[in-house]
């Protein structure tokens, strides 16, 4: 990972996997043994205080039931954008990610949300890490290539037609005492971008 040491990279790789499977068991002993059995070194006492703190913070509706009857949750797609003439033979340009979560919030609204950490614990650092995520294009590429990926139900694609979508970073800034929890939402994008 680009400028981050590899405690800082572990760290964040580690709370991917058990926001998981916190948010399909909804249980953080679970999510917390199935990580520390895996024998990937983390600072533990931080990941117990973050993962309490998500769960106490977030409370999300149920993941989004994809087309293909799976949770959206760690949802992976791939979508084939364009194909390319070359010298050598057809190249095949492939868009492909991975989203976090995907659901339908209390007010209607479909939300594509990732989660990001970071070992940032002074507040001027953490502002300056949101304000590089609000102009990220990471989101709206998940967004744009989920939709044409065939992934999304009927459901779906009728909230993103009458442009009830947006976008949610939820910040996890884990150094600090406590650590801190920041959402950040995006409303519906311009078509196009």
């Amino acid at each position: 990972l680009k400028g981050e040491d590899s405690s800082t990279a572990n760290f964040g790789n580690v709370f991917h996997t058990a926001a998981e499977i916190l948010d399909k068991t909804g249980d953080v002993n679970a999510a917390l043994t199935a990580v520390l059995d895996s024998g990937v070194p983390c600072n533990e006492m931080k990941l117990i205080e973050a993962l309490t703190l998500l769960k106490l913070t977030n409370r999300l509706p149920p993941a989004l039931t994809m087309a293909d009857g799976t949770p959206g949750i760690e949802i992976k797609f791939r979508y084939l954008h364009s194909t390319i003439k070359t010298d050598f033979g057809a190249l095949n340009i492939y868009l492909a990610g991975t989203s976090d979560r995907i659901h339908i919030a209390d007010d209607g609204y479909l939300e594509f949300l990732d989660y990001k950490t970071a070992s940032d614990f002074k507040e001027a650092s953490q502002r300056t890490k949101i304000e590089e995520y609000e102009n990220s294009f990471q989101l709206p590429f998940y967004f744009y290539s989920a939709q044409r990926a065939g992934i999304l139900p009927k459901e779906a694609l009728a909230l993103i037609a009458q442009k009830r979508y947006r976008t949610k970073y939820i910040f996890v800034f884990y150094s600090g005492q406590p650590c801190r929890i920041t959402k950040i939402n995006f409303q519906a994008y311009d078509d196009s971008f």
